[in-house]
Parts: structure tokens; C-alpha cells; sequence
């Protein structure tokens, strides 16, 4: 796939890189696509760092993650310019190569409480056969890739969860697998943290959420909190 193929609006998680490829910051830049150029390069957003406009100079070198119909996309690319377009400020990218498509990867994850409703099922064919009820909680953070709900239950790694999830005064429904079981070592209402997997959700409300977080963080460095 060509960055040529890119459509404005797509989500972007930025990553700057030396010349050896490793990275030069510890966390991900959220980022999204303004305009595709005729020369094959794109216009992005200029991403938000520590509450500023990102400065860095010209021939610094990206990875670039996206997701594209529910399949995850890396690529590189040079930023060649520097630009501002009516209130804001944007980078010109030379695109480096194809998208490649991954299997999996750290998305950026955002500290949120948002009400989840979350109950044990197993998958036989096209069915979800529920073993227990729902159970009400709230979540810890969320990405494009997962999120980490709130319980005081004890649920093994590759237990399959059905998930409820409330954003945007909208009910999203999707299947995912616990990777992890976090004790809670502070003081808190709940006892556990279970890092959950998305396995099975549509590729609009994957989009929902990475689009709510990306307000979410604008809404943060306004506000001068990131």
C-alpha cells in the first residue's frame, strides 16, 4: 500500500528515530493526516509535545504507525518542511517507503475512567456463549489496541472477555482476550487492573476510540496537563 492512498483525517502515532532507527523520544506523538501532496508526500499535523508545538529539524526521520481497516501500518518517512496553514502548524513528510503491514504494536494509551461492562464467554463458531453475568466497572486507560479495566476479580491471561464499553454516549460492543492481571499496589477501590486485547471489534468503533483519544489529548495540552 502507497501513502498516495492515505486519506485525510487518518490517524497517525509518530515515532522520532536516529539514524540507526532507534527512538529519540520515550513516548508516542499522536498526529493525523491533513493533506496528501501530487509528489507523493503528505501533510500531517504537527504534533503536541509537552504542551508546545513539536520543534525539530528538518531531515529528522519517523516511524509512523496507523491502522487501516482494522489492520495495523508502519512506515517511514523525513520531514522536509515546515509549514503553517490558517491556525495551524503542519509538517511535510517525504514518505520513505510502502506501507507494511504488522501484526501488533504499543499503541499510546490514555489514563481515562470510562464505564465497561465485562463478563467471561467462550466462542464456538459464530457464537458467544456467556459464562457468567456482566459485571460494572470502569476503565484505567485505553488505546486502539486494548485498554485496562478495574476489578476486584481474579481473572486468569487468555480468559475471553465480552465488553461493553461507554464513549461518547455511545455503547460499543467487542470480544477480547486478558493479557495481563495487574495488582493494585495503592490505595484504590478495586483491587486488580485486567489488560485486555481487542480480538473482535469493528473497524468504526476501533476508529471511535482512537478518535476520542486524540480529542482527549488536544482537550490535556490545551490545558497544559501533557
Amino acid at each position: 500500500m502507497k501513502a498516495s492512498e492515505l486519506n485525510i483525517g487518518t490517524k497517525l502515532e509518530i515515532e522520532l528515530i536516529d539514524n540507526e532507527a532507534k527512538p529519540l523520544l520515550n513516548n508516542l506523538l499522536v498526529s493525523e493526516i491533513e493533506s496528501v501532496e501530487q509528489d507523493g508526500s503528505i501533510c500531517v499535523m504537527t504534533p503536541i509535545y509537552e504542551g508546545k508545538y513539536l520543534m525539530v529539524h528538518i531531515g529528522v526521520r519517523m516511524k509512523i504507525y496507523t491502522i487501516i481497516k482494522n489492520e495495523y501500518f508502519i512506515f517511514t518517512a523525513k520531514l522536509t518542511k515546515r509549514q503553517t496553514k490558517g491556525n495551524f502548524q503542519v509538517f511535510i513528510l517525504l514518505v520513505e517507503n510502502e506501507l507494511e503491514k504488522i501484526q501488533r504494536r504499543q499503541f499510546f494509551r490514555l489514563d481515562c475512567n470510562l464505564k465497561v461492562k465485562y463478563r467471561e464467554v467462550t466462542i464456538e463458531g459464530d457464537k458467544i456463549l456467556p459464562k457468567t453475568r456482566f459485571i460494572e466497572s470502569l476503565t484505567r486507560d485505553i488505546s486502539g489496541n486494548g485498554l485496562c479495566i478495574a476489578s476486584n476479580d481474579i481473572i486468569n491471561e487468555q480468559t475471553i472477555l465480552e465488553c461493553e464499553l461507554d464513549i461518547k454516549q455511545k455503547c460499543i460492543t467487542f470480544i477480547g482476550t486478558v493479557v495481563r492481571l495487574i495488582k493494585k499496589e495503592t490505595e484504590s477501590n478495586f483491587k486488580f487492573g485486567i489488560g485486555i486485547e481487542f480480538t473482535k471489534i469493528q473497524n468504526k468503533d476501533r476508529e471511535m476510540i482512537v478518535g476520542f483519544i486524540f480529542e482527549e489529548q488536544r482537550k490535556l495540552r490545551k490545558k497544559g496537563l501533557i
